[in-house]
């Protein structure tokens, strides 16, 4: 059994040393044509002529020696391997050695020297400094070594065995008549095994060197082993142990310096050669640069692009990068200096309207980066879509301007500048006027592009460096940076108001709408982004309420009624939950009778801490909030149920019910009406529908098929607060009405102003003459009413089926309470 494992252990070894034979990387035939021909001349010529025989063999050996030291030390700079520079430095000096050798051999005639001695002492001190190289050489195999030191090394190493021969003191190694000497013989066997050892140390460390170079040096340390075998043999100097020692130690020569060749030359290239294929296959730029970013290698696609431009020994920088970045700038380049792989390194070629992206992946050779494989791919078109999916993310899909997300980021940038410089910015919060009740008549269309046209205008308004960004909705805001002085804020406001107070022409509609804008200034109304949106939209919403169309600073007083606002918004689910909401019914008079013949519902919040609020407190929020839609679906059912009661009670009073645009404008309310009827029980005839003058004449078109739709139903249809637009009367005979209801406001201004009462005889004479009944609004002193009561008056004179409502006669009052004053008194028309 031990004799079968040494004998698999040995063919094992054979195996794995008989595999350089086997090497794609080293061309052997080709490799050993040429000293297998000097071989063969050589032993030619030893018969013939053996002083020309060891002349030539020595030469080709310096030769070949030298050769190795030209091509160690002129690849250093690219290979850094200081083990090929060690054994090349060193083989310069044997070099030395074996010409000493040769012209101070016997009958060579250039030195006045008899005898062997000296050549063969100079023989034995190089083959004794070569086993010391190959001893040395695997221990500089991972560590840097400065050329200059085994340089110089070999130089003092060889002045000094030429001043020992010289003077005498080196030991003799031939004697004439006796041949060699104990000298000789033993320092020949201390190479052998010098030389052994070397072979065991380049073993041990064959991990840090590249495969075939171990071997083809082992090789050329095998064949100096025989060759110093054979030299010990000899006991003439013409003889065959002679003959034999020469051509092996000129073939371990060639071995080391096939190995060098190998290692620094082709190697490279043959590594090189079958990736130039790959890289053709590749369908990106692909370039081999070295880590100085010269480019020595590029595949088909690359040349394709560049035509015929030259393209190797070029800067890659110079050629393949844009050209307004500079080299130092460039993160391509110096990924390239420092040998760091990179991925995904984008480069903008600004004047050709295109991106690459770069991709860097070392090019090892023996464990250390030489270079980069640049691959270069265009990414235009990904870029491009990064792009747009940026400014979907960031800017508004409708206007093109910065959305919410952008703004915010624009506001912080600034304030972070203004802190750092103590200056200004003031944000501008502008909310359109009308604008639901343009998109609910007009379309969604029309609401769009009066958004698009919004936009604009505001944009006219700033200057460049200024941000106009739509939030949502009909909401836009305004970021001023730098301001020098609130003054200059109140400049920029008061033009917007102005610009979107001008009427805009969309599709052939004249639509006026007007804006609302609250400013807030930095640092005097917030530090930071939240508390300036809040205060500017807080003195937005003041605006709104000091009649619109104007613009207000933010104030501390703001603070509470903002406080309020935002206690009732939390509160208003809970009152719709609660039963916290009330409708009040206004009782609406026959003029000529003074009979009850109707009442119009008004809601009512009865809150538990500040009493009762009216509409105008609390609907605005309802529309904020998103529970408009179920608050007036609460009123309408609340209304008819009400209505059915009286009814049932034997008042056959009809009820109105303020209707909004939005509510009309849903696809789905003519059915839930039709519901709330079926489900309550009310005759349609019983409800009247009160739609905005202001609606009418926003969507006359949309308006007329709406209103039809209703009438189908059987419901009665009144214009409120009739008067405030006659832009509207072109349109009443079109319309399916029932009634018109003059405006307080008109009514007010009658008794005061001759032309206003004479606009008013003209509405009712106007809605006499297309049979439509007369509802006066806001009665509350005996004046008004004997004005509408008619020409004995010198009034407006109001026919018998005219109406009037108001606090003359009663104000709003809870159902239980109008039902006790109903029974009380016999003025309800049965």
């Amino acid at each position: 059994m031990p004799h079968l494992s040494w004998a698999s252990a040995w063919r094992s070894a054979w195996s794995r040393f008989r595999r350089w034979d086997a090497l794609p990387v080293v061309p052997w035939r080709e490799t050993l044509i040429a000293p297998t021909l000097f071989a063969l001349v050589l032993v030619a010529t030893a018969p013939i002529d053996f002083l020309l025989f060891h002349s030539l063999a020595e030469l080709f050996s310096i030769g070949v020696a030298i050769t190795v030291f030209a091509v160690a030390w002129n690849t250093y700079p690219f290979t850094r391997r200081s083990f090929l520079l060690y054994l090349g430095c060193g083989y310069l000096w044997v070099a030395g050695l074996d010409l000493v050798h040769t012209l101070t051999y016997q009958g060579m005639g250039v030195f006045p020297i008899q005898g062997a001695n000296v050549a063969t002492q100079f023989w034995i001190a190089g083959r004794l400094y070569e086993a010391v190289l190959f001893l040395t050489a695997p221990l500089t195999l991972d560590r840097h070594v400065n050329p200059r030191i085994p340089l110089a090394a070999g130089g003092l190493m060889f002045a000094a065995v030429c001043a020992l021969i010289a003077t005498g003191h080196f030991p003799a190694a031939y004697v004439e008549g006796q041949g060699l000497t104990p000298f000789k013989i033993g320092a020949e066997y201390i190479v052998v095994l010098l030389l052994l050892a070397s072979i065991t140390l380049l073993w041990r460390r064959r991990a840090h060197m590249d495969p075939a170079v171990n071997r083809l040096v082992t090789i050329a340390i095998g064949l100096t082993i025989f060759a110093e075998l054979a030299f010990t043999r000899y006991l003439q100097i013409v003889s065959i142990p002679m003959v034999i020692g020469h051509v092996l130690k000129f073939w371990s020569y060639w071995f080391v310096y096939i190995a060098l060749v190998q290692f620094t030359l082709r190697n490279p290239f043959q590594i090189l050669g079958p990736n130039t294929g790959a890289y053709d296959a590749f369908p990106e730029c692909t370039a081999l640069v070295d880590r100085r970013g010269i480019i020595r290698q590029v595949n088909r696609a690359l040349r394709d692009a560049w035509g015929d431009r030259p393209l190797i020994g070029q800067p890659c920088h110079a050629v393949l990068h844009p050209r307004d970045l500079a080299q130092a700038d460039c993160p391509v380049c110096q990924a390239i200096r420092q040998g760091t792989p990179a991925q995904g390194l984008e480069l903008s070629h600004s004047d050709q309207g295109r991106w690459e992206e770069i991709t860097l992946t070392p090019f090892f050779w023996s464990s250390r980066v030489e270079g980069m494989v640049h691959v270069a791919r265009d990414v235009t078109e990904r870029r491009r879509g990064e792009e747009r999916l940026s400014q979907l993310a960031h800017h508004d899909p409708l206007t093109g301007r910065p959305n919410r997300l952008l703004f915010h980021a624009r506001v912080t940038h600034a304030l972070d500048r203004a802190r750092r410089e103590n200056t200004r910015i003031a944000v501008l919060f502008i909310d359109l006027d009308r604008f639901k009740q343009v998109n609910d008549t007009l379309g969604h269309g029309i609401g769009d592009r009066l958004l698009v046209e919004t936009a604009a205008r505001l944009e006219s308004c700033v200057r460049q460096e200024d941000t106009v960004a739509r939030l949502g909705g009909d909401e836009f805001t305004v970021l001023l940076e730098p301001l020098h002085q609130p003054a200059d804020a109140a400049r920029v406001a008061e033009k917007i108001v102005h610009a979107l107070g001008q009427p805009f022409h969309l599709d052939g509609h004249p639509v006026t709408t007007g804006g609302s804008v609250g400013v807030s200034i930095y640092p005097e109304h917030g530090r930071d982004l939240g508390t300036l949106l809040h205060s500017a939209d807080e003195a937005m919403y003041r605006a709104k309420q000091l009649g619109r169309g104007n613009y207000q600073f933010y104030s501390e007083e703001m603070t509470a009624g903002a406080r309020e606002r935002q206690t009732l918004k939390n509160g208003l689910q809970q009152a719709i939950d609660h039963s916290e909401l009330r409708l009040y019914y206004q009782p609406q008079v026959e003029v000529e009778s003074g009979r009850v013949v109707g009442v119009e519902a008004l809601s009512r919040w009865r809150h538990p801490e500040k009493g009762i609020l009216f509409p105008e407190r609390f609907i605005p929020l309802a529309e904020e909030t998103g529970l408009i839609a179920s608050l007036d679906e609460w009123v309408l059912r609340t209304a008819c149920l009400q209505g059915r009661r009286w009814r049932d009670q034997g008042f056959p009073l009809h009820v109105a019910v303020n209707v909004s645009g939005k509510d009309l404008a849903r696809d789905d309310w003519i059915a839930r009406l039709e519901a709330i009827l079926k489900e309550s029980g009310l005759d349609p005839a019983s409800l009247e529908l009160e739609v905005s003058e202001a609606w009418l004449m926003s969507g006359a078109e949309r308006a007329v098929e709406r209103l039809h739709e209703l009438k189908r139903l059987g419901v009665r249809i009144t214009i409120d607060h009739f008067g405030t637009g006659l832009s509207s009367l072109t349109y009443l005979k079109r319309l399916p009405l029932d009634k018109l209801k003059i405006d307080q406001s008109v009514l007010e201004s009658a008794l005061q102003d001759a032309d206003d009462a004479a606009i008013i005889r003209a509405i009712i004479a106007l809605g006499h003459t297309l049979d439509l009944k007369i509802t006066a609004m806001g009665v509350s002193t005996d004046a008004q009413l004997a004005f509408l009561r008619g020409p004995d008056h010198n009034g407006a004179a109001l026919g018998g089926g005219d109406e009037y409502q108001g606090f003359l006669y009663q104000p709003p009052l809870p159902a239980e309470e109008l039902d006790r004053r109903l029974r009380e008194s016999a003025v309800v028309r049965h």
